[in-house]
């Protein structure tokens, strides 16, 4: 199995790939070249695409949106979804990032974004709704610390309230 994909590889792929080839891997020869290629040739594609893409982040767009805007920066080079797809999910929030970029390579990107747009709703929703929360509880804090402040500050009218008639005297 491993002289076969060995024969069907590019040339460019088996460029990436010369050490294994050079030196056929002892222990399972097929999966190490399928995993020796699909690693090294993500990093030469997202390196590429990063190229082209040096700035750029989800900020307040959607997953497909953001999707679209690098689409539309890369149109003209040959830079496809294949490329795209790791500096893609880089851009997506850390709690996404497992998710998204353990599904399969047999769903389209855009297939990906609309579940990715999902998850970033309810995302965004939890982070909300957690803001709110701490809100009210910092809320609560601040109030009982002024409630306390103030029942000290009147304490302490009460007693220099005595103190402005004896000097009178």
């Amino acid at each position: 199995m491993y002289d076969c994909a060995l024969k069907e590889l590019p040339h460019r792929v088996k460029l990436a790939v010369l050490d294994l080839i050079e030196e056929t891997p002892k222990y399972k020869p097929y999966d190490e070249l399928k995993h020796t290629v699909i690693t090294r040739m993500n990093e030469i594609y997202e390196t590429r695409a990063r190229r082209i893409l040096p700035n750029v982040e989800l900020g307040n767009r959607s997953p497909s949106e953001l999707l679209a805007h690098m689409r539309h920066m890369v149109e003209g080079t040959q830079i496809g979804d294949m490329e795209l797809r790791p500096v893609w999910i880089k851009c997506m929030p850390a709690k996404m990032r497992p998710y998204i970029g353990y599904c399969s390579y047999d769903l389209s990107l855009d297939d990906v974004a609309k579940h990715a747009d999902d998850m970033h709703r309810e995302l965004q929703a939890e982070e909300k709704a957690a803001s709110q929360s701490m809100r009210r509880k910092a809320k609560r804090i601040i109030d009982s610390a002024v409630n306390e402040l103030s029942e000290v500050v009147k304490q302490i009218c009460e007693l220099l309230d005595p103190l402005p008639c004896d000097r009178q005297q």
